[in-house]
C-alpha cells in the first residue's frame, strides 16, 4: 500500500480522485491499493511538565535544561486534556505509516511534516519516503508530481533538525521568558528566537528616523551646448555650507564666456540588464505592496485561492532555473490562452527565443525558486476572482512572460568637466538592445541611438552658460513596513518566510508595535523591551541569523543550542535594567562564551 500525506483535507481529496481511493474512511481515503490522509491540527510539543518546573525556580538558577526533551501530544486550545478525536487520527496515521510500502509526503513544509509526524515517520525504512512537488491542483498537475516524486533523503537527519528548532524554541524563550515573569508579571513580556530580534529591526529603523537630521546639501549646476545638445553639468562635490557653494557660484557666473571649462575625462560603460526573475514569495509580497498596496496576509490569501484554482504553482523546488522541457510546456500549454488578451499578446510576440532556460534567482534558504503559471486556462465565468486576486495573477502573468525576455544592453556615458579644480560631471543613458525592455514601458526604451561619445575629447575647451545651485536635502530614512522588514530580515537568514509572518503576528498581538499607514511603529512596551535586549544576543539580528543558519543546517546543533540559550539567559540576568539590586555578574566562563558567540557571527 501507498500512503499520501496531505496538507489540508480539500488537497487529500484531490489527490484521492486521482490514484482511485473513492472510498471514505475514519480520516482517510482508501482504494486502489492506495491510502490518503491529511495533517489534523496537531499539537506535537515539549512536555507541559518542563514549564511547570520552571515555576518552581528562582530567577538566578535559570536556565533550566534538562537532559531530555520529550515530545507529546499537547492539548488543543481550551481544553485541558488531548482531545480524543486528536487521539485518534495520531493512532489512524501511524497504522498507515506502518502498513505501507512507500509514503509520500505531498505538504508544502517538509520539516514541520516530520515534527507533526514525530517518531512516528523516522521509523520508516530508509528510502522508502517521498515527497511530492505538487504544480497544481489539476489532473495533470497532480499526475505529474506523482509521477516525478523525489526521494527525501536523510529523514532522521530533517526531523533531528527540525526537533532542534522546537527544542531551540523553548529553551530560549521559555527561560528568557520565565526570567521577564519575575521582575514585570506573568504575561506582560515574551521572548523568542525570530520575534525579538524583528523587533529590534523595527525600533532601530524607528529610532533612525526620529533622530535623523535633515541636512542640506548644494551643487552647482551649469550647461552648455555641443552639436545641437544642451548637456547640464553637476559638481561632483557636495557643499554642506551655503557660502562655499556660493563662493564657487559667483566665480563661475563672472568667468561665462571668458575662461572655459577642460574636459579632463570621457568614457562610456556597456552594461547588460538581465530579464526579471520569476516571483519568488518575498518578491510578489512586495511587488503587490507597492503596486496596490496590499499587505502581507491579504496578498498570501489571494496566492492561495489562485494554488486552490490550479491557476499558479506554488513554491516546492530549489532548482536553479526552469529547464527547456518546462519551458516548451509552458509555451505549449499556456501561451496560445494568454493570447487571447492583447495586452498579453503584444509581449509574447517580442520574445526572440522561446526554448532557451528561464534562469530565476536561487534563494536557496526559502527552500523555493518561483511561482510559474501552470497549463490550466483561466476562465472568469468558473474561477470567479475577485479584482484583487485578478491583480494578482496578472502580476504573475506579467512576470512569467518577461522571465523569458533577452537581456538588455545599455550604454551608459560619464564626461566629466574641470573648472578652477572642481570636478563637474553629466551622465546619459541609452538602450543599445532593447530586451525585455521592449514589452514594458520604460524611459529609455525609445532610443535607439547610443551617445555618441567620439565628439568628446580629452582636453577640449567649451565655454559654458547657465550657472545655478540646486539644494538638496537627505532622504529620510522610512519605517519598516511588513514587506521592507521581510527583505531585511532575510539578509540576516532570520528563520523561513513563513515563520518570520507568524513572528509579525505575534507581535502584534502581543502589542509591541503598530501600524501607521502600513508602516510599522513600535509601541512603548515594544521599546521598553528593546533597550532591554538592544545590546545583547537575543536583541541581535546578526547574532540570531547565526544561530538560525545553523540550526537549519545543523552539523553542532545540540551543542549550539544549549550553548545560546545560557548566553541569552545570563546576559539577561546580568542586567542592570532587570536586577539593578541583585545583579548576578556573568562568570569569566560565560563571558568567553558570548564574546566567542559574537565574534562566530
Amino acid at each position: 500500500m501507498i500512503t499520501i500525506i496531505a496538507d489540508t483535507q480539500h488537497i487529500a481529496k484531490q489527490y484521492a480522485k486521482i490514484v482511485g481511493a473513492s472510498d471514505e474512511e475514519n480520516h482517510y481515503y482508501a482504494g486502489n491499493d492506495y491510502a490518503v490522509t491529511w495533517l489534523e491540527d496537531i499539537h506535537l510539543g515539549l512536555s507541559p511538565e518542563l514549564s511547570k518546573a520552571l515555576d518552581t525556580l528562582p530567577p538566578m538558577e535559570l536556565p533550566m535544561i534538562p537532559e531530555k526533551l520529550p515530545v507529546v501530544l499537547l492539548p488543543q486550545k481550551g481544553q485541558q486534556k488531548s482531545g480524543e478525536k486528536m487521539m485518534n487520527y495520531a493512532r489512524i496515521l501511524s497504522r498507515l505509516i506502518a502498513n505501507s510500502t512507500y509514503v509520500y509526503l505531498a505538504t508544502s513544509n517538509l520539516q514541520a511534516t516530520l515534527l507533526k509526524g514525530g517518531p512516528m515517520l523516522i521509523t520508516i525504512p530508509k528510502g522508502f519516503l517521498f515527497q511530492l512537488c505538487c504544480r497544481s491542483l489539476s489532473p495533470k498537475g497532480i499526475r505529474d508530481s506523482i509521477m516525478n516524486r523525489q526521494q527525501i533523503r536523510g529523514v532522521q537527519q530533517k526531523y533531528e533538525q527540525a526537533f532542534n528548532k522546537q527544542k531551540a524554541d523553548w529553551l530560549v524563550s521559555a527561560n528568557a521568558t520565565h526570567l521577564l515573569e519575575k521582575v514585570y508579571g506573568k504575561g506582560v513580556h515574551k521572548i523568542d528566537r525570530i520575534a525579538t530580534p524583528l523587533l529590534s529591526l523595527i525600533c532601530r529603523r524607528y529610532k533612525a528616523n526620529k533622530g535623523q537630521k535633515m541636512e542640506a546639501v548644494y551643487q552647482v549646476n551649469f550647461s552648455l551646448e555641443r552639436n545641437g545638445e544642451v548637456h547640464r553639468f553637476q559638481s561632483d562635490k557636495r557643499f554642506a555650507d551655503v557660502a562655499a557653494a556660493n563662493a564657487l557660484y559667483v566665480k563661475m557666473r563672472s568667468a561665462i564666456g571668458k575662461k572655459p571649462v577642460i574636459i579632463s575625462k570621457v568614457s562610456v560603460n556597456t552594461q547588460k540588464e538581465p530579464s526579471p526573475p520569476l516571483f519568488n514569495y518575498q518578491d510578489v509580497l512586495i511587488a503587490a505592496n507597492v503596486k496596490y498596496g496590499f499587505g502581507v496576509i491579504y496578498t498570501t490569501q489571494c496566492l492561495q485561492k489562485l494554488f486552490d484554482f490550479g491557476l499558479i504553482t506554488w513554491p516546492f523546488s530549489s532548482k536553479r532555473h526552469i529547464g527547456q522541457s518546462e519551458v516548451r510546456e509552458f509555451w505549449n500549454n499556456t501561451v496560445n490562452d494568454l493570447r487571447s488578451d492583447i495586452k498579453w499578446e503584444r509581449m509574447i510576440l517580442k520574445i526572440a527565443k522561446r526554448d532557451r532556460d528561464c534562469y530565476t534567482e536561487h534563494y536557496g534558504r526559502c527552500g523555493h525558486v518561483g511561482i510559474c503559471l501552470t497549463e490550466r486556462k483561466y476562465n472568469p465565468y468558473l474561477h470567479k476572482l475577485t479584482q484583487d486576486e485578478q491583480r494578482i495573477y496578472d502580476l504573475i502573468v506579467e512576470r512569467m512572460i518577461l522571465a523569458f525576455g533577452e537581456d538588455a544592453q545599455i550604454n551608459t556615458s560619464t564626461v566629466t568637466a574641470e573648472f578652477d579644480g572642481h570636478q563637474f560631471s553629466f551622465t546619459k543613458s541609452a538602450i543599445k538592445e532593447k530586451g525585455w525592455t521592449a514589452m514594458v514601458n520604460r524611459k529609455n526604451a525609445n532610443s535607439y541611438h547610443p551617445v555618441v561619445n567620439h565628439r568628446w575629447n580629452k582636453g577640449d575647451k567649451e565655454h559654458f552658460y547657465g550657472v545655478s545651485i540646486t539644494k538638496k536635502g537627505c532622504a529620510a530614512v522610512r519605517l519598516h513596513t511588513a514587506e521592507t522588514l521581510l527583505v531585511e530580515a532575510d539578509l540576516f537568514d532570520l528563520g523561513t518566510t513563513k515563520e518570520k509572518i507568524n513572528a509579525i503576528r505575534m507581535l502584534f498581538e502581543q502589542g509591541y508595535i503598530d501600524t501607521f499607514e502600513k508602516e510599522m511603529v513600535p509601541t512603548e512596551k515594544g521599546l521598553a523591551l528593546y533597550s532591554i535586549v538592544r545590546d545583547m544576543i537575543i536583541g541581535s539580528p546578526q547574532h540570531m541569523g547565526y544561530f538560525n543558519r545553523n540550526l537549519a543546517e545543523g552539523p553542532y546543533c545540540k551543542a549550539m543550542v544549549k550553548m545560546y540559550a545560557e548566553a541569552i539567559v545570563r546576559e539577561l540576568q546580568a542586567s542592570e535594567t532587570l536586577f539593578a539590586t541583585r545583579i548576578q555578574p556573568i562568570s569569566r566562563e560565560t563571558r568567553e562564551m558570548i564574546e566567542y558567540i559574537k565574534d562566530k557571527a
